[in-house]
């Protein structure tokens, strides 16, 4: 099996690659990704998933650590403005206003236009005050002034950044354009917008608004719930779940009822048809009657249901959850895993086999893959053996009698201590002997003449396997 899975599916420069190496160098600083996951196949969902933890790492005080993971994520070949545009941010936070300003000013000459301009703003109002840092500390007045004018210069940043996103799509919104007043002015008609885009049948720039928004620092949770809608209607339902799962413990009470709301209806879309399986076959649900408030997501407790009914002696209900999962279009390699462990149960290890070698070679996940492997290792091996002699019955059965033995014999030089080839194969020997010869041996005797006679052809495929092709001799 690869050491390295990551290399085994084309090299270190994968999204899945990329991704789990930044979310290692985090677990090594004892931190835990709160955006970045594992099995990304898309490097634009790895940019955005890191430039959502660098954004969230310094909004809690992690200022060095943000810096430290953006340089990491260029490092591993991520590129990205607003990854330099953050290494900026973080630079201002811990004090180096040179570095920060430097930045700025060489991304004033991007050819994004939104980059540029949240460039030439920040540059502007951080070049405007070069002490200000320093100023703060005595001069309270002077501070206060220029708060409000970095506040409107960001306010007004913020809302092109937001308007750029649009424009990259050739939207455009006179609404957004016009939202400097305020931040809650801001927010509203960014809401307002991302809600029209997603009525328009535009869920991906809906979605596109709404991260740019948070990014930015807008933090309403009812961002979140659109953001939740979004995903929907991008099929991406178990990410909208967990959104709403969240927001059901929310303080304020209307989004918190909002969203336990969303959570009962989602989960009754998603769970309702495996309960009907259960039900159907005379299984009482375990795992698939969760409170909204209850930890995990419909597929986690979905796969606990598949578990929990092949552990308790029911492998076609197992069987038919995965399936009806599959078909509902849940995508997980641990429903795979679990389809295998439910076809082993059913002595249809055949069937299985691909299956976990699927997943060796493709998994994202180092453990399932190395744990695949270990199945292949030790399922493989008795699954061709029910292959080839279900091939070697039916030729049996056609009175194909010469196929029949090669391919026993073929897998006896394979595997040398299969019963299962030996005993069929004696059944071949028998019959191409007729019944005459076979009453001529007694009973006693049929046995060992019969193991014998495999020994001896066995012997003799050797010996041909073994014997030098002949030379022909010159013209």
């Amino acid at each position: 099996m690869e050491t390295n899975p990551a290399e085994g599916r084309g090299g270190k420069d994968t999204p899945a690659a990329q991704g789990r190496e930044l979310i290692l160098w985090l677990l090594e600083r004892q931190w835990n990704p709160q955006r970045l996951r594992t099995g990304l196949s898309s490097q634009d969902d790895l940019q955005q998933l890191c430039l959502e933890e660098v954004i969230g790492l310094r909004e809690q005080g992690q200022a060095q650590l943000s810096l430290g993971l953006i340089e990491r994520a260029l490092t591993s070949g991520l590129a990205s403005p607003w990854l330099e545009d953050n290494r900026a941010r973080a630079l201002l936070v811990l004090g180096d206003e040179e570095a920060a300003l430097a930045i700025w000013q060489a991304l004033q000459a991007h050819p994004e236009t939104s980059v540029a301009g949240t460039a030439e703003a920040m540059a502007s109002s951080l070049g405007s005050e070069p002490s200000a840092i320093e100023n703060a500390a005595t001069e309270t007045g002077d501070t206060e002034t220029g708060d409000a004018a970095n506040k409107d210069a960001e306010l007004t940043t913020v809302a092109a950044q937001l308007c750029g996103v649009l424009e990259a799509a050739e939207r455009s919104s006179d609404r957004l354009q016009g939202a400097t007043q305020g931040w809650e002015e801001l927010e509203n008609t960014c809401l307002e917008e991302a809600i029209q885009l997603r009525e328009d049948g535009n869920a991906t720039l809906s979605l596109a608004l709404i991260t740019a928004a948070q990014e930015q620092g807008l933090r309403s949770p009812w961002l979140d719930d659109n953001r939740a809608r979004a995903l929907v209607g991008l099929e991406r339902k178990e990410e909208a779940f967990q959104i709403w799962q969240e927001l059901s413990q929310h303080p304020d009470a209307a989004c918190a009822g909002m969203a336990a709301d969303m959570v009962e209806l989602m989960r009754n879309g998603l769970l309702e048809p495996l309960k009907q399986v259960c039900l159907q076959r005379g299984w009482p649900p375990r795992h698939l009657e969760g409170e909204p408030s209850e930890t995990g997501s419909p597929l986690e407790w979905a796969l606990r249901e598949v578990i929990t009914s092949r552990e308790g002696q029911q492998p076609e209900l197992s069987l038919a959850l995965v399936e009806r999962c599959l078909q509902l279009g849940w995508s997980s390699p641990w429903l795979r895993d679990n389809q295998a462990r439910a076809l082993v149960h059913l002595e249809r290890m055949e069937e299985a086999v691909p299956l976990w070698r699927e997943l060796a070679a493709t998994a994202d996940d180092s453990m399932l893959m190395a744990m695949a492997d270990e199945m292949v290792q030790l399922y493989g091996p008795p699954a061709e053996r029910a292959r080839r002699c279900r091939q070697a019955e039916a030729l049996l059965a056609d009175n194909n009698n010469a196929a029949a033995e090669s391919l026993l014999i073929e897998g006896l030089l394979i595997d040398p201590g299969s019963e299962e080839y030996r005993q069929l194969l004696q059944r071949v020997i028998e019959q191409q002997g007729g019944e005459t010869e076979s009453n001529l041996l007694g009973s006693e005797l049929r046995e060992p003449t019969l193991r014998l006679e495999v020994h001896r052809r066995l012997l003799e495929a050797l010996e041909q396997e073994l014997q030098p092709a002949a030379i022909s001799p010159p013209a």
